[in-house]
């Protein structure tokens, strides 16, 4: 009989337990805790965060030969890059007949959610010997050229979340260096698109890339009750002249990303992000209305005196009420509000 009502008192908890979680669970938009709030901001709108002018935490820590080369194949530091107030630390390996390991970090003393981001690649030494220049290709292990390899792309948050990030290629002719993107409309629409997003080429930008990323988010949210979701995303960016200054040092700079967070389950731990792309864009065996958490959509434009526009919108699907959304139209603190469609 003891036995009977251990089972009873363990059932009884169980329905519980159920009952405060789906209570815990918001009916809009005034409803979400603060703490389910707070971990929005840290995991599912971490890039605008990443993107605020005065936080900018651009994802790169490749050593900018192109600007402050030629160099020696030696360690160094570079100071306010890739943005103002930043810290870029790159050590060289010796090298192996004509490549160099690079292990470059990049470090954010003025974001406290972040920790660095580090990138580790091969160069190959083709130009003046002893002499690292921009004539110096990223090259695989075997010594192939390909700009888009890299051992290492990743960045670390403080809480010990990792995002991964894979250097994309053009779809069409699966050629990085072959892809310049048109400038991207800071006015174009902040709808999630329904399908994969081919942007358009204009063959005179002055540089263009495009950069797929995933990131586990081992976190529990109570509007959610899961605990195991990523989130999956590809960011578009591009150079152009500003048509009057005619001046490469100061481009027209533009982005554009596309981010959606799934409940993938626990699956999703050591996945890679090609196995994960399905859950961006859909595939035939992912329902994507039923693993869709939220989609975000970001958008800024740099002009050449460096005055930065920003724009995000995010919509949070929610199972238990009405669906909503965390939105910054003009790069200021992102607010909670209805979800209305555009």
């Amino acid at each position: 009989m003891k036995h009977k009502k251990y089972i009873f008192i363990t059932i009884i908890l169980a329905a519980a337990s159920a009952l405060l979680s789906v209570s815990c669970r918001p009916a809009d938009y005034s409803q979400v805790t603060a703490e389910d709030q707070q971990s929005i901001k840290d995991y599912i709108i971490s890039t605008f965060y990443m993107e605020k002018p005065a936080e900018a935490a651009a994802p790169r820590a490749t050593v900018p030969v192109h600007t402050i080369g030629p160099l020696t194949f030696a360690g160094g530091i570079v100071y306010d890059y890739p943005e103002t107030g930043q810290i870029t630390t790159y050590t060289v390996a010796a090298p192996i007949a004509d490549l160099y390991r690079i292990s470059s970090v990049t470090t954010y003393p003025f974001n406290a959610a972040l920790t660095n981001t580090t990138e580790e690649y091969y160069i190959k030494d083709v130009s003046v010997l002893g002499s690292w220049t921009n004539a110096d290709p990223v090259v695989t292990g075997a010594g192939a050229v390909d700009n888009t390899y890299r051992l290492k792309f990743e960045t670390a948050y403080a809480d010990g979340t990792l995002r991964s990030y894979r250097i994309g290629t053009d779809t069409s002719t699966n050629n990085w260096q072959g892809v310049k993107y048109t400038a991207f409309d800071i006015n174009g629409s902040m709808d999630f698109p329904t399908v994969d997003v081919a942007p358009a080429v204009d063959g005179v930008a002055l540089y263009s890339s495009k950069v797929d990323y995933l990131q586990d988010v081992n976190k529990k949210f109570s509007m959610w009750g899961r605990k195991y979701i990523a989130l999956v995303g590809t960011q578009y960016y591009t150079e152009h002249l500003d048509p009057v200054l005619l001046d490469p040092a100061k481009p027209i700079k533009t982005f554009v990303a596309y981010e959606r967070v799934v409940d993938a389950g626990a699956s999703v731990k050591g996945k890679s992000i090609a196995q994960l792309e399905k859950f961006l864009w859909g595939a035939a065996d992912v329902d994507l209305a039923a693993v869709t958490l939220a989609t975000t959509v970001i958008r800024y434009q740099i002009t050449a005196d460096g005055t930065k526009t920003l724009k995000q919108r995010t919509v949070i699907f929610n199972d238990f009420g009405a669906d909503f959304v965390y939105e910054a139209s003009d790069g200021t603190e992102p607010v909670l509000a209805p979800y209305i469609p555009l």
